[in-house]
């Protein structure tokens, strides 16, 4: 059988039908990177606003490319089953690293909650700055990735307000490495459902935050047979999931 050759997908800030210049990143990409020439396709795509449009590549420079660029789209790029993540506030880097992880792997929201063993304390005036952080952390990591959106992103809440937001789904787990059951056993069978997990902090939940979860329908589980860290947990456990979603 031929081999079929894929489009390039070309990460832009925005897209607008006609001839246009990509900017210096998108350029150096499409004309360094991958040394592409004139008369070439790509397809360029816009993670923030969810678009993308077929393109040629009309004339270079050393640094710019100039393109045709045809009617933008809603991008084809997505993840096709719901996985929310509910993830507790950890110190320095970690949060920006599980979104990191998350936005590549597909899940389609993230919920941050604040646990009571959270080393991180977001009042009122920071709630916003941090999640639009996040957010640009997402859309660079759908760049990254060939991911055609990005997740929802949403908090930080309260534990409890987390865990009313994701009712949605149908299927919801707490992780711990305490539980009895396993979570490839409690998916064993299942038909594939929305889905949403939830992460503790250094140290994980208190009695009490477990409680409010399982009072939540959350089903409590493990995951392997060692105690994780919290990024360390939400980056297996999700690429465990989406496995399953999409099978």
């Amino acid at each position: 059988m031929p081999h079929t050759v894929k489009t390039l997908r070309v990460p832009v800030d925005s897209i607008v039908s006609g001839d246009c210049e990509l900017d210096r990143e998108a350029s150096h990409y499409v004309l360094h990177v991958h040394r592409m020439r004139e008369g070439m396709p790509l397809e360029l795509f816009d993670a923030e606003c969810g678009l993308e449009a077929e393109a040629t590549l009309l004339s270079s420079t050393a640094k710019t490319a100039r393109c045709r660029v045809g009617l933008p789209r809603a991008t084809r790029a997505v993840p096709n089953h719901p996985v929310t993540l509910v993830q507790s506030l950890a110190k320095g880097d970690k949060l920006e690293r599980v979104v990191r992880d998350a936005t590549a792997l597909g899940v389609t929201r993230i919920v941050m909650v604040a646990a009571n063993r959270s080393i991180v304390r977001v009042d009122a005036s920071e709630r916003e700055q941090r999640r639009q952080r996040c957010r640009r952390i997402a859309i660079e990591a759908a760049r990254q990735s060939g991911r055609g959106n990005v997740p929802s992103i949403l908090g930080p809440f309260a534990l409890d307000e987390g865990a009313r937001l994701v009712q949605d789904c149908p299927l919801r787990v707490l992780l711990s490495p305490d539980a009895s059951v396993r979570l490839s056993s409690l998916l064993v069978g299942r038909v594939a459902v929305p889905v949403a997990v939830c992460i503790g902090p250094e140290g994980g939940f208190e009695p009490n935050e477990e409680g409010l979860l399982r009072a939540s329908g959350f089903e409590v589980v493990r995951f392997g047979d060692f105690t994780l860290r919290t990024e360390t947990a939400a980056t297996a456990v999700l690429g465990a999931l989406v496995d399953w979603a999409v099978r």
